[in-house]
């Protein structure tokens, strides 16, 4: 079942995990450094993103039986967790084509993921790499032609 990648703010899973009780306070016993407890507010958010993506339900065969299946009791792990989320760059290619008479750049245009250029022709492939990262003070992007 295809799934597409998730990238959510830092905002988001900085949050706290939700407590079920109705206390008005309660004291953290566990003894994780910040490093395992910012992993497992990951863990814990994306799971809970994931969960509001997908559902499953069963049917018996060649009866009237029906329902949905609870998916809360699937764990999420690390390597599930490197496959769902999206990495923080984005990657933009162009094609330039320039004019032998004028010098000129002419964008190559691209349809339905494809660029459609001239045969045996000179392109120069423009690469703009973006850092989406909000751990930088500031975007970062690189480019080279």
């Amino acid at each position: 079942m295809p799934v597409k990648k998730l990238l959510l703010s830092e905002e988001h899973t900085a949050r706290p995990i939700p407590t079920l009780s109705d206390r008005q306070f309660v004291v953290n016993k566990s003894r994780l450094t910040s490093e395992e407890e910012k992993t497992q507010r990951e863990l814990f958010w994306y799971r809970e993103a994931l969960l509001q993506l997908i559902t499953a339900h069963w049917r018996e065969s060649g009866g009237t039986r029906h329902g949905e299946l609870s998916l809360r009791q699937q764990r999420m792990t690390l390597p599930m967790l490197e496959a769902l989320r999206t990495d923080p760059v984005e990657v933009t290619m162009s094609l330039v084509h320039y004019s032998i008479d004028s010098g000129e750049p002419t964008a190559i245009t691209k349809q339905g993921g494809r660029f459609d250029a001239p045969a045996n022709e000179f392109l120069h492939l423009k690469t703009l790499v973006s850092n989406m990262s909000r751990k930088t003070p500031c975007s970062e992007q690189w480019q080279a032609d």
